[in-house]
């Protein structure tokens, strides 16, 4: 395609000499196509393409189209003969692309003359861009608006001054959004709030928490994050932020760490129960277990009829005039409470107040949990705190009861009344340990039925049962405060001392042995004299020794005096280590 020379103006250069009348300025159409950086073509009156360069195909293929809104621009241009700009959207095969063209008139000089219609330039500058851009901008727009409108979140905005100029659509904190626009935003500040106002935040600030007053005056927290706004010089207008109601979130987590307080507390208590055995170390386990949870002073009351004793007290608990004058309220509780639910009573002795909760076991009060009264104490996880307690404590009393009855029980001769061989075994070592402290003396004697196998196939084993019953009063009746009495098996009791010297171990086996000749056994026309046999063992103070060894002895002195026949008894006493005299 040759190269076309058109006429795009006509200047007349006046009074110049050395110049024409009539220089034209011309301008070359296919150079300026050619060159140009953009999509850039020539097309006639048909909008049929006369001149293209390598970046005009989505032009020439909108030209195609008969409806494409770049004919109507050409027509435009032809239509009034002057330049036309138009933005296009262009539905080419890759897809929608954005341009912004201009459409010029192009006289042909022949043609001018000739009187023909001229061509049109097309030129333009692809804008997809910016389009997509400006979209994605107003897209993004809308989403943070939307973003705002939905979220629970205050998102704000404040000018130099600290005057909140943008307030979520919603408002918060109780506050409409026009009460808040325009208004100084550090008035939402609690009045003791500490550190700088981040609604003029001048430097980011992420995840700070502070306490703002809500519309009803009351204080929240709130999770704010903020950052300044700068012009293009770096000068600073402002900071836009949101804030985050986070009291939901401390209420959840303080509910999760009291939950967490609660389950330690009760595995604490289940543990402490299934390990200690001993109402005393159990209760005083458990009392101290409740002090360190609860962060005071407590009392574990023990209600047996109308009577008020202490079952277990953490280390720095009340004592004294105070501890008196709370078992008297407790009994006074006890007393008055009829219900079988829950209820906190609070007293007051002097300067200090105490919570008493009632323990209650089927409509019983068993007892009562007693805790000093302090202003932190005063919560909703308090009083579950004590319900869960007083849970384990019901359960724990109630165990301790049975457990003292089923001890008693075993430790008891059911024939008798008087302790079982082991249950007495057991009390002598405490006296040993005991005498080993202080020194006192101290008698093991063992007390033999004699001829008992023989009254028991004469008499029978019912008659044989009243001679152990007989025995075991005449021992009770010759007993003093102090001493322990128990039997072993059949016909063999036996007897600790307390205190008792050689002398006073003497006087007690010739008063057992003569006392013996006033019971019998049988009808009176064939009745046989009871009697019995005694072997001691004296351990005196300084004299290191067991309950085996102590045991062995009077074993050995038992069978010396049965050597000797009926009635007789026999004494080991302790000289020095090793060395008896029997």
């Amino acid at each position: 395609m040759c190269a076309e020379v058109v006429k795009v103006a006509s200047l007349k250069t006046g009074g110049s000499k050395n110049t024409e009348d009539d220089a034209d300025w011309v301008f070359d159409a296919a150079t300026a196509v050619k060159l140009f950086t953009g999509p850039a073509l020539v097309v006639s009156e048909q909008a049929r393409p006369l001149l293209r360069n390598v970046h005009s195909d989505v032009l020439v293929e909108a030209l195609d189209d008969p409806l494409s809104p770049l004919r109507g621009l050409v027509a435009r241009c032809l239509d009034i003969l002057a330049p036309q700009f138009q933005k296009l959207t262009v539905n080419a095969t890759a897809g929608a692309r954005y341009f912004e063209v201009y459409a010029v008139p192009l006289y042909n000089r022949n043609r001018e003359e000739r009187g023909g219609t001229p061509n049109v330039l097309l030129i333009g500058r692809e804008s997809t861009l910016d389009h997509n851009l400006t979209k994605a901008l107003v897209e993004s727009r809308q989403m943070f608006k939307d973003l705002v409108g939905c979220s629970a979140d205050f998102a704000w905005e404040t000018d130099s001054q600290g005057i909140l100029r943008y307030v979520s659509p919603r408002g918060g904190f109780g506050y409409r959004a026009h009460d808040l626009t325009g208004r100084c935003a550090a008035d939402l500040l609690a009045p003791d709030q500490k550190g700088d106002n981040p609604f003029i935040a001048r430097q980011r600030v992420d995840g700070e928490t502070i306490f703002l007053r809500r519309a009803d005056g009351s204080i929240i927290p709130v999770s704010v994050s903020a950052t300044p706004i700068l012009n293009q010089k770096g000068e600073w207008l402002g900071a836009r932020g949101l804030c985050h109601d986070i009291e939901a979130l401390n209420r959840s987590e303080r509910a999760r760490r009291e939950a967490d307080v609660r389950l330690a507390l009760n595995r604490q208590l289940i543990d402490t129960a299934r390990k200690l055995v001993t109402p005393k170390r159990l209760f005083n386990a458990m009392a101290e277990i409740i002090a360190s949870s609860l962060n005071t002073s407590c009392l574990i009351l023990d209600c047996q009829d109308t009577e008020v004793y202490c079952r277990g007290a953490s280390p720095d608990a009340f004592a004294g005039e105070t501890l008196t004058a709370i078992s008297r309220e407790v009994a006074r509780i006890a007393e008055s409470h009829r219900t079988s639910a829950r209820r906190i009573y609070r007293i007051v002795e002097g300067d200090t107040g105490f919570d008493v909760v009632p323990l209650v076991h089927q409509s019983t009060v068993q007892g009562a949990l007693v805790v000093m009264a302090t202003d932190q104490n005063n919560s909703d996880h308090r009083d579950e705190l004590l319900d869960d307690i007083c849970d384990h404590l019901v359960v724990a009393l109630d165990l301790a009861e049975k457990r003292e009855k089923v001890r008693a029980l075993t430790r008891a001769d059911e024939l008798t009344g008087l302790m079982t061989g082991r249950a007495f075994e057991e009390e002598v070592e405490k006296r040993i340990a005991h005498q080993q402290r202080t020194g006192a003396p101290g008698t093991l004697l063992l007390v033999a039925v004699d001829d008992f196998d023989q009254i028991t196939d004469r008499f029978g084993r019912a008659s044989s049962e009243v001679v152990l019953q007989k025995v075991g009063r005449l021992l009770s009746t010759h007993s003093r405060v102090g001493d322990l009495i128990g039997r072993f098996h059949d016909a063999l009791f036996g007897l600790w001392l307390e205190g008792a010297s050689e002398a006073g171990a003497r006087r007690k086996a010739r008063m057992i042995i003569n006392s013996m000749h006033d019971l019998s056994v049988g009808a009176p026309s064939r009745a046989v004299s009871l009697s019995v046999c005694a072997g001691g063992a004296i351990h005196l103070a300084g004299h290191e020794t067991d309950l085996d060894r102590l045991m062995a002895r009077a074993q050995t002195a038992l069978r010396e005096a049965q050597e000797r026949g009926r009635g007789q008894w026999a004494l080991a006493i302790s000289k020095t280590d090793g060395d008896n005299d029997v």
